[in-house]
Order: C-alpha cells, then sequence, then structure tokens
C-alpha cells in the first residue's frame, strides 16, 4: 500500500536550449523565485 500523497502540477516542456517551465502554481506554493535555484535528481526535485 502507497502511504505517500503526491500532487500533479502539470507537465513541462524541455527547451531545445534544455530550459523548463515550472508551472506558476508550482513555484507559488514551493515559493520558488527569480534567480532560485533547485536540485533534480530521478526521484523528483528538491529546492536549495
Amino acid at each position: 500500500m502507497c502511504t505517500k500523497r503526491r500532487i500533479v502540477y502539470g507537465v513541462v516542456t524541455v527547451t531545445y536550449k534544455g530550459q523548463i517551465s515550472i508551472p506558476a502554481d508550482l513555484r507559488a506554493d514551493l515559493g520558488i523565485k527569480e534567480g532560485g535555484s533547485f536540485l533534480s535528481s530521478g526521484g523528483g526535485m528538491t529546492l536549495a
């Protein structure tokens, strides 16, 4: 039985430059501001 709750915010697209756009509601919920950074791993993303 899975006990983790996951929220899906949507799908992101990677540009030809390798950039992504993080959905506005996700940025607001996580407090991500312009110039902020985060760590991406195989299991998800973590704010740095």
